[in-house]
Parts: C-alpha cells; sequence; structure tokens
C-alpha cells in the first residue's frame, strides 16, 4: 500500500503546545483519507509551530523542510501522498514562491491531498486547471491575509512603544506576578506570584537547579501561574527565570532584533529585586570569597560603580539607554553584572 504523510502547521510555539490547530488538521487528515482505503498512514508525521510567511518552516530543522529533504533523497517512497488542510499550510510566501514548493515537492513523485477542498494533486498530470486554480488562489489570499495582519500588528505595536514610552499602561496583559488594577489604569502586584519569583531567584542564585527549584516548588504545594498547569516543570522555571519583563523590560517588536526596550510598570518585582540586590550583594561577595564559593569575574570597583549607578539611573525612570550612556556603560556590561552579581547572592 502507498503512504500518506501527514503535515499541519500553525504559526506560534504556544499554538503547538496547547494543541490548537495541529490536533484539527491531523484529525481532518484522517477523516479524508478515509475515503482513500489504497493510503495507509505512515508513522512519520510532520508539524511545525513556524511562519509559512516567513519561510521559517522551510528550514532543514522544520517540519517541512526535514520532509522535503527527505523526500529528495528518496526516502519518502515515490508516489506517496502529502496530506494538507489546504495550500497556506505549505506556505504563505505568495503564488510564485509557493509554486515552487508544490513543484519541488511533486517532482519528488509526490502528490498532494487539499483537505478543505477534497481533492488530490497528482504529481503527473500536468493538465490539472483546477488543482492549479486551486493552489494560486490559496496561496494568494494566504499571502495576503499574513500581509494585512502584519501590518496591523505593526501599527498596534507602534503605537503601544509610544504609550508606553509616556509611562503609560499600554495593555491590560502583564506578567503573572502582576495583574490590572480595578480601575485599568495601573498594574497591581500578586503576592503570592510575586513571592514565587523571588523564590525561584534566590533558589538559583544559591546554586538550586532548575530541577531542584522544581521539586522544591511542588513540594511547597505552590501553584503553577496557568490554570492549566498542574504542577511546575523545568521547562515553565527557566522561561521566567530568563524572562526579560522580570527587569522591567517590554520589547515591542521581536523579530526587529534593533527595537528600543521601554523599562515600563512592569518593574515592580524588578525594582524590589533590584534593592535587596544592591543591598546584599557586597556581603554575599565577601561570604561567597571567605567560603571559596564564589566564580565569578571580579570586576574593577570602577565598573562596578558604573553599574550600579546605570540602576539607580533606571530606578528613577531613565530609559534605559540614557542610563547606559549617563553612567558610561556598556549594555553587555550592564546584564553581565547584573547576572553574574545574583549568581553571587547570599539569601539569609
Amino acid at each position: 500500500m502507498k503512504k500518506a504523510y501527514l503535515y499541519s502547521r500553525v504559526s506560534t510555539v504556544t499554538q503547538s503546545e496547547q494543541g490548537e490547530g495541529i490536533t484539527r488538521q491531523i484529525d481532518n487528515a484522517k477523516t479524508f483519507l478515509k475515503n482513500y482505503p489504497e493510503y495507509i498512514i505512515a508513522n512519520d508525521v510532520f508539524t511545525d509551530a513556524a511562519s509559512g510567511f516567513s519561510g521559517a518552516n522551510l528550514e532543514e530543522n522544520a517540519g517541512l523542510g526535514s520532509f522535503i529533504k527527505a523526500a529528495e533523497r528518496g526516502d519518502i517512497p515515490k508516489g506517496s501522498l502529502l496530506v494538507i488542510e489546504s495550500p497556506d499550510r505549505l506556505s504563505r510566501l505568495g503564488i510564485k514562491k509557493g509554486q515552487r514548493i508544490f513543484d519541488r515537492i511533486m517532482e519528488c513523485g509526490i502528490d498532494i491531498a487539499l483537505v478543505r477542498f477534497g481533492i488530490i494533486l497528482k504529481h503527473d498530470d500536468e493538465n490539472d486547471s483546477t488543482g492549479s486554480l486551486i493552489v494560486a488562489v490559496g496561496l494568494y489570499l494566504g499571502n495576503l491575509e499574513s500581509q494585512q495582519k502584519s501590518e496591523r500588528i505593526n501599527f498596534s505595536l507602534q503605537k503601544k512603544k509610544v504609550v508606553a514610552a509616556g509611562g503609560e499602561k499600554y495593555s491590560g496583559r502583564s506578567p503573572a506576578w502582576l495583574k490590572l488594577s480595578k480601575d485599568r489604569m495601573n498594574f497591581e502586584l500578586v503576592p503570592d506570584n510575586v513571592e514565587a519569583v523571588r523564590l525561584m531567584f534566590n533558589l538559583r542564585a544559591t546554586g538550586s537547579s532548575f530541577g531542584q527549584i522544581e521539586a522544591e516548588l511542588n513540594k511547597r504545594k505552590i501553584k503553577p501561574f496557568t490554570s492549566k498547569a498542574l504542577r511546575w516543570y523545568e521547562a515553565s522555571i527557566s522561561k521566567i527565570l530568563h524572562y526579560r519583563q522580570v527587569l522591567g523590560e517590554q520589547q515591542f517588536y521581536k523579530i526587529d532584533k534593533d527595537a528600543d526596550m521601554i523599562l515600563t510598570t512592569l518593574a515592580a518585582v524588578a525594582t524590589m529585586q533590584r534593592e535587596q540586590l544592591l543591598e546584599k550583594q557586597q556581603i554575599g561577595i565577601a561570604t561567597a570569597k571567605a567560603e571559596g564559593k564564589y566564580k565569578g569575574r571580579v570586576r574593577s570597583q570602577k565598573t562596578i560603580d558604573k553599574c550600579i549607578k546605570a540602576l539607580e539611573y533606571i530606578d528613577k525612570d531613565l530609559s534605559k539607554e540614557a542610563a547606559e550612556k549617563a553612567a558610561c556603560v556598556g549594555v553587555a556590561t550592564l546584564y553581565r553584572y547584573i547576572n553574574e552579581q545574583a549568581a553571587a547572592v547570599v539569601v539569609n
């Protein structure tokens, strides 16, 4: 029997982790194949949590990219069937670039099923005008939708950026340790979650691994920040410990590496953490050195003073960039300083 390979794609990792879209696409594909008993579903199911608009799903380590490479190597038998929901699941790059992807797959002797339209595109059918038209229209509409969505998001983010730069609340969404006030004008601390964040940092600062932190949080029966989660996991703890918003930062353009980082009201926890850090760091370093536990790079007092001055400027609502310039310290030096000193803090 010929094999049918299922491919499904969603745009974000969150959608993938929550099963949004992926499960639906796979279930619909299996229902579609009931009408084609000549195919048996292959064990390998290819999925992507990547943008079809940027072409990220075509990378060699991505689901679609790895399928195409396998097909070109001959690991996928000729006459096999690739089952997708619609043309825009393969690509949102537009008609020309998208059609090249279809051609690349079909040149390997592989047919493509479009579940939404109930048709199979045969690799050896040179005159399938209906199928070609459906693919072209699907690729066009997918690209158009992504372009419009991108423009709306960019406009919205630019607006939020301007609002946040003025010190105003730009969104009702916030990290788990903050909540929107009743008047919806600012954010308030969520005490239990604040303590949980503090505990994570304190445990990490004293040398606990992510696994040990996970065990301690679950032992203390501290509730996870998401209602769906029943317990803490290393991955979620690592994410929080590396979360830029814990430092009070918000980057509005994920795809723009040079986008401004704006210190916002989300810095509530960071401010308290920073105060504790400044109070304990010298005692912590001295104690750690005496016990032979301090392994961090020793910085000059001049550099330390500059970093502390930069943090003081930031606490006085000066922008990150302005604070770094005023204190004559580089952003990399400042962040290394924060991380190194946090690791050296000894919690009483």
